[in-house]
């Protein structure tokens, strides 16, 4: 018998030429036969060829315990994943803005190198 139910599906970005989504679902069972309870989770990622499949099941307080301290390291790797790719980002650019100084306002030969340089 289904004790809860939640699901969600979003896509990663608007932009026609990317595509991906990310999805979820968490469903909470009892048993008829013996009363015991499970709950099944998981977590789906896709990108455009790609598709990655996290599982969450738990029927212990261990294993939800477990499950949970899975959960929040792939948040935090999210996170620093973030940070580090708006770092990576600042230094692509310095490169540029340091580029243009050393040689007296040229540009990179591909304007689309340059999008968003800060200026």
């Amino acid at each position: 018998m289904k004790l809860y139910e939640e699901v969600d599906k979003r896509f990663l970005t608007m932009s026609p030429h990317e595509g991906g989504s990310i999805s979820w679902d968490v469903a909470a069972h009892q048993s008829r036969k013996n009363g015991k309870t499970n709950i099944d989770a998981g977590i789906d990622i896709t990108d455009c060829s790609r598709k990655i499949g996290l599982e969450f099941y738990c029927s212990t307080p261990a294993r939800f315990k477990q499950r949970v301290a899975k959960l929040e390291n792939l948040i935090n790797s999210l996170q620093e994943f973030h940070f580090a790719l708006h770092e990576a980002r600042m230094q692509n650019v310095q490169a540029i803005l340091k580029y243009r100084r050393e040689n007296k306002g040229e540009r990179f030969k591909s304007k689309e190198a340059e999008m968003d340089s800060g200026e």
